[in-house]
């Protein structure tokens, strides 16, 4: 390993990874986040009927914080329960709710809109 001026070890140590890192549970395209939380947030009751998000929420929706391309980001909860869903990243995609309700965390409500582009918080 190569040393600093002041004689530290430079760079990383192999196999190192950051704290967060360890606590990642999902990883799909460019995002990653830690799936058991995400359910700890969410009541989940009668599959047709809304479930609710306990966490944070904005005008936007629910807000959830994962990491995109290894940084912090935060990001609708309902982005990362669809990708979770159907094993594929929607970077480009917007999500709707068939219920019209923006905090619903259901995922039998939720649709993609390939008409409206997705604008990140």
């Amino acid at each position: 390993m190569a040393m600093t001026k002041t004689g530290r070890p430079q760079g990383r140590p192999k196999g190192y990874s950051p704290g967060w890192m360890r606590t990642v549970t999902h990883r799909i395209g460019s995002w990653a986040w830690n799936s058991e939380n995400l359910h700890k947030r969410i009541v989940k009751t009668d599959p047709d009927s809304c479930w609710a998000w306990l966490g944070s929420s904005n005008a936007y929706g629910n807000i959830y914080g994962a990491y995109k391309n290894d940084h912090q980001q935060m990001t609708q909860s309902n982005r990362l329960l669809y990708m979770e869903l159907h094993g594929e990243p929607i970077d480009h995609l917007s999500i709707k709710m068939n219920c019209r309700n923006i905090h619903c965390s259901n995922p039998n409500h939720f649709y993609t809109d390939k008409n409206t582009k997705y604008r990140e918080l």
